[in-house]
């Protein structure tokens, strides 16, 4: 994503007995997506900091989901340059990524973790909170790729659930989500899991908790808006 997004880190305190003191970062990331055209292995991320002085690591790890969750496994298969850093209040550093294999043929799905260090406790019993942010990063593939999601319902612990399963080779992010009843009443399900990417063959949930107003065996459309635009679904509630 190239426009300019601020991401405002919440201000992080460091509490000791007797005495109170605070301490934080407003750091701006640009972009807050990273996407590697096909045949392109680096690109660059810049962390601009609007807060006090702080310290910042940078890592990478490959991205998978399992069921709802996310699974990160650190990988040397992104450089990360450089991975350790200080920014001064007001000023910014230029992260340089490069990928060390590319499989052209898939998407390889990634993300950043970005830790803000916390300085060293000065007293013993100091309580120190640090903060951390999460980046995707994208590496398409040669080709035409698109996203292709496959919508079905199902019984699941808690309500009727919702299950995107994407068949396409590229990733789906699912920014809005309703529901139609036969009667034309709207309902909107509630996301399982912390985001709404659906990576390549993996799914994602949303849960209808108040099923009191599903018809089990009845028809719902759904208006489903993504990266590719808005569609129209249907899918038939399990009897």
């Amino acid at each position: 994503m190239g426009r300019l997004v601020r991401l405002l880190f919440a201000v992080t305190a460091a509490v000791s007995i007797g005495s109170d003191a605070v301490w934080g970062a407003a750091l701006e990331f640009i972009p807050i997506r990273i996407e590697l055209p096909a045949g392109q292995a680096a690109t660059i991320l810049e962390i601009r900091n609007h807060g006090g002085a702080v310290a910042v690591q940078v890592r990478g790890f490959v991205w998978r989901q399992k069921g709802d969750t996310d699974e990160l496994s650190q990988t040397e298969e992104i450089i990360v340059s450089p991975p350790i850093f200080k920014i001064a209040d007001g000023g910014s550093q230029t992260v340089r990524l490069l990928l060390r294999r590319r499989d052209s043929k898939a998407e390889h799905e990634y993300r950043l973790i970005i830790d803000e260090l916390p300085p060293p406790a000065t007293e013993r019993r100091q309580i120190v909170i640090a903060l951390q942010a999460s980046l995707p990063v994208f590496a398409e593939p040669v080709g035409e790729s698109a996203e292709q999601l496959a919508w079905r319902a199902e019984r699941g612990p808690g309500g009727i659930l919702l299950a995107a399963h994407n068949t396409g080779h590229r990733y789906a992010m699912v920014r809005a989500l309703s529901a139609s009843l036969p009667d034309g009443h709207k309902i909107a399900p509630s996301l399982v899991g912390n985001n709404p990417y659906v990576l390549p063959g993996a799914e994602r949930h949303w849960l209808f908790t108040n099923t009191g107003a599903l018809a089990l065996g009845s028809v719902l459309h759904l208006t489903v808006t993504s990266e590719a635009g808005t569609q129209e679904e249907t899918v038939r509630l399990p009897r």
